[in-house]
């Protein structure tokens, strides 16, 4: 016999398979959301049950039996708003950090990741779906028109992941990324129409969590960009990490630190794909204000990597900015190639320049 009280902190994850001798009890009482996990269960072990009162929702799975004890024993609780009986093997996962409860049944569980895909545009709703039901470790779990219905998907359903639409009625991704997904840490994904307009939004979307974007595609192009944006979504979820919250310090609230360039003469070269833009702010913030001369090539296409390079340049205490053709390298200074473009260091004398060029792509 058991009542075992499931507790947030555990961890992030915890699997059951229910049967008729067990269930699975979740309630929310003042906002608050317990679950309890009930085993071979007798009638005078529910005295336990006394010190939970004042229940606002209930939400019952498993047998008939236990759900017939809990209603006999508790009469002063409310009606429960839903309740499955199980008849067969039944896979339940608890998540810690919601107190959500997910129910499968047994055989019918699939290892795929869940994507959440939210964005106002039928048309982009399904052309990500398709490409996301391609993916052998991957499927749609929901797809939301607005921030407030992707919110009521995610209070019930937990996704792996969310791909994220700039640009919603009500209020735009950044701002939903910021109030609302941020305390979930659930990776998402920016859905971008990568105009110039919407690169300071992308940025900043970027710093506070986001783990990447990508391009919204058209019907013409969906084969050509299937397989890379596959591989953008399956190593979000794949490193199994959550995103952590953090604030990137400003300018005037910079992380004061004792790190020092012995010798700001030489050349560091810095190389980034997916998370790449959060690495870069976080690893820069952290710098001095005197450094050796930078270059930076990070996938990005080419309308965002002046705006990568301007809020970077807004948070730190040297010069960040978008390579030129032609210009050379200077010290406190960290250089961003443009998107879409080739660049090479060629030397002259003792100085280094800048070669900005459209030579054929290496790796895409």
């Amino acid at each position: 016999m058991s009542i075992k009280r499931l507790l947030k902190n555990i961890s992030d994850t915890t699997k059951f398979i229910l049967n008729r001798d067990n269930a699975i009890l979740v309630f929310e009482s003042n906002n608050e959301k317990e679950c309890l996990f009930f085993e071979n269960i007798k009638d005078e072990d529910l005295d336990k049950l006394e010190k939970f009162t004042n229940v606002d929702k209930l939400k019952f799975v498993g047998s008939q039996e236990i759900y017939d004890l809990i209603i006999k024993k508790q009469k002063e609780w409310p009606s429960f708003e839903k309740k499955i009986f199980i008849e067969q093997l039944t896979e339940a996962v608890f998540y810690a950090e919601s107190g959500n409860v997910r129910f499968q049944k047994k055989g019918t569980v699939s290892s795929k990741k869940k994507v959440l895909v939210v964005d106002d545009s039928k048309t982009i709703q399904k052309l990500l779906s398709r490409i996301i039901t391609s993916s052998k470790k991957l499927e749609v779990l929901a797809v939301a028109d607005s921030p407030k219905a992707a919110r009521e998907i995610i209070e019930k359903e937990r996704p792996d992941l969310i791909t994220l639409d700039i640009h919603m009625p009500e209020m735009n991704g950044v701002d939903f990324l910021k109030t609302y997904l941020g305390a979930k840490h659930i990776p998402t994904v920016m859905i971008s129409s990568v105009s110039m307009n919407e690169g300071p939004l992308v940025m900043e979307a970027l710093s506070c969590g986001a783990h990447t974007y990508i391009q919204k595609p058209s019907v013409d192009e969906l084969d050509e960009v299937t397989p890379e944006i596959l591989e953008r979504l399956e190593s979000i979820v794949e490193i199994k990490q959550k995103i952590q919250k953090e604030v990137f310090p400003s300018q005037e609230k910079r992380v004061q630190t004792s790190l020092k360039f012995d010798c700001l003469e030489g050349l560091i070269v810095i190389g980034s794909s997916t998370g790449g833009t959060q690495a870069l702010q976080h690893i820069f913030t952290r710098f001095p204000s005197s450094i050796p001369a930078m270059v930076v090539v990070q996938h990005i296409p080419a309308v965002f990597s002046k705006a990568l390079a301007d809020r970077l340049d807004s948070l730190c205490p040297f010069t960040v900015k978008e390579a030129e053709d032609g210009e050379f390298l200077q010290k406190n200074t960290i250089y961003i190639a443009p998107g879409d473009k080739q660049l090479k260091i060629l030397k002259r004398g003792k100085e280094k320049r800048i070669d900005v060029n459209d030579d054929p792509p290496l790796n895409r």
